[in-house]
Order: C-alpha cells, then structure tokens, then sequence
C-alpha cells in the first residue's frame, strides 16, 4: 500500500478505536499514520535521487584538453 493509503487507514483505525473505547485499535492506527509517513518520506526521498541522478547523466561531461 502506499504511503497516502496506510495514512487513511490509520485514521480511520485509530478513530473506531476512540469510539470504541479500544485502545489496541487506537494504537494500531497511529502504528499506521507513522508507516505511511515513513513510506511517503522514502518516495520522496528516492524520487529525490532520481531527479538528480537523470540531470547528472543528461548534462553534458566536461571536455578534456588535450596535451
């Protein structure tokens, strides 16, 4: 599941768990939010690189002098 998903699914799990009275489903659902942050944040971190790694390779390489 994606990040934005496990987010939605620990509200809604720490919710019910509020007007149940479950603390369990309460805490699962915070575990949840904290995993969909953790996985948005690696996206984001991976899409980072990429970016980077696609301008190093497309800009052109410095010319050699010859000697």
């Amino acid at each position: 599941m994606g990040g934005n998903t496990d987010k939605v699914k620990g509200r809604v799990k720490e919710t019910v768990g509020a007007l149940t009275g479950s603390k369990q489903l309460q805490r699962d659902g915070r575990s949840d939010e904290r995993v969909g942050r953790t996985k948005q944040k690696v996206d984001n971190a991976i899409d980072l690189v990429r970016d980077k790694l696609e301008n190093v390779t497309k800009s052109p390489s410095p010319s050699k002098k010859e000697k």
